[in-house]
């Protein structure tokens, strides 16, 4: 039966199509991401277009202090669901990558993800009901795999391993609690999460 879920990245590809379908489904939402306008847009088409509230919360998950603070909103919440996905790439050589650009990268694909659900999860727990669903990639097992279309992303790819161990692991930890945990290993969706770093599509099957 449909509660409240929590959708980060939600304000364009595989986030606004889970916060859609969430909400067409009957779903209470709150939706996360860092462009407000997008995501303000969003929450009010889906309040007007299903019996449902959504509301939605502006934040950048790559920097701790708006990690910490939504954790403390969503905690304090009895959320059913918790979508993890907010993510980048930086797709480029690891020699070339900027340090703060690789921690961005652990930030926002790492310790968002593991600090959000280590908030919602006693109360799950405390239930006996909930989902955590974990956004990773195919490239999470890419390793040394060479294709004239796949990015340079070690610190990518890694970061998304390491989504497929945590949730792994992490439902095994809880499956007897009443929680479920997901993770998703997409592969490559048109949206704008590669047009915005500047990936030419073009060559992709």
């Amino acid at each position: 039966m449909p509660g409240l879920a929590v959708v980060t990245g939600a304000s364009s590809g595989i986030g606004e199509a889970y916060a859609e379908r969430l909400a067409a489904d009957g779903w209470d939402l709150v939706v996360m991401a860092r462009r407000g306008e997008h995501l303000s847009e969003l929450a009010a088409r889906l309040n007007q277009a299903h019996p449902v509230t959504v509301r939605a919360i502006q934040a950048d998950l790559s920097r701790s202090g708006e990690v910490e603070r939504v954790g403390g909103e969503i905690g304090a919440m009895p959320v059913d669901m918790l979508v993890n996905n907010a993510g980048l790439a930086h797709y480029m050589p690891f020699a070339d990558l900027p340090p703060g650009q690789a921690a961005e990268l652990v930030d926002l694909n790492v310790l968002a993800p593991v600090l959000l659900t280590q908030a919602v999860l006693p109360g799950m727990l405390a239930r006996s009901r909930g989902t955590v669903i974990n956004v990773a990639s195919l490239l999470a097992f890419s390793g040394a795999v060479q294709a004239a279309f796949f990015p340079k992303r070690a610190v990518y790819a890694a970061t998304k391993s390491f989504l497929v161990t945590f949730s792994q692991a992490l439902a095994a930890e809880v499956r007897d609690g009443g929680v479920q945990v997901q993770v998703v290993c997409p592969g490559v969706v048109r949206s704008e999460f590669h047009s915005r770093q500047g990936v030419d599509m073009s060559a992709v099957p």
